[in-house]
């Protein structure tokens, strides 16, 4: 057994930080105001920020999702535009250091860094905004936040925010494996949860 830790830690290494005491579903981003929305970071929520997207940004989000109207397919990938666009945004604003990509122990407790838990919380914010605001056509935010990995299956536990298309398919909107700006990686759920942190590396084009 004295091997055991050693066993954790590629998985530790690779995941994110949310520890099995933490699987419930994060608690949902509260507004600050009708037009602040809360930001975490500092790993499991620590802190919260407002961010309030300003007449600049609206222009250019509903530019951006405007482009996606043709198709599903399109919307998706102004999705990632829009949500690379709004990360940018809330961290000029708020003024916190740019989050590095993963979630590495030495940036826990450290305002800016974000873990799953974090991302997948301002995602589907950020996911919930564009729907109210009207920009997304073909797809509406998830009320939950999907998980996979309970440590027993040999993966580190994972979050991310969903969308679903108008057929319906669940689609999962992973914001941690690129740094603060970077377009999140969008892909059928079912490949999303069948899958491990260290399967594939991050791809901003795709």
């Amino acid at each position: 057994m004295k091997c055991a830790p050693f066993l954790f830690l590629p998985l530790f290494l690779a995941g994110c930080t949310t520890m099995p005491g933490d699987l419930a579903e994060p608690v949902r981003a509260q507004a600050f105001a009708e037009t602040k929305l809360a930001i975490c970071s500092g790993y499991g929520c620590t802190f919260k920020d407002g961010f309030a997207p300003g007449a600049a940004d609206r222009s250019r989000l509903k530019a951006i999702m405007a482009r996606g109207a043709a198709s599903p397919k399109a919307e998706r990938r102004a999705i990632r535009r829009a949500i690379a666009l709004m990360e940018r945004s809330a961290q000029q604003q708020s003024r916190f250091d740019i989050d590095v990509p993963l979630s590495l122990q030495r940036h826990a407790n450290r305002r800016g860094q974000m873990d799953c838990f974090d991302e997948s919380t301002n995602t589907r914010t950020y996911l919930r905004w564009l729907h109210k605001a009207g920009m997304m056509r073909h797809h509406r935010p998830s009320r939950t936040i999907a998980q996979r990995g309970y440590l027993l299956d040999g993966r580190y536990p994972h979050k991310t925010a969903v969308i679903q298309d108008d057929n319906g398919l669940a689609w999962a909107v992973d914001s941690w494996r690129g740094r603060n700006g970077q377009p999140p990686e969008i892909m059928p759920i079912s490949r999303w949860e069948n899958s491990s942190s260290s399967d594939f590396a991050y791809d901003p084009s795709t």
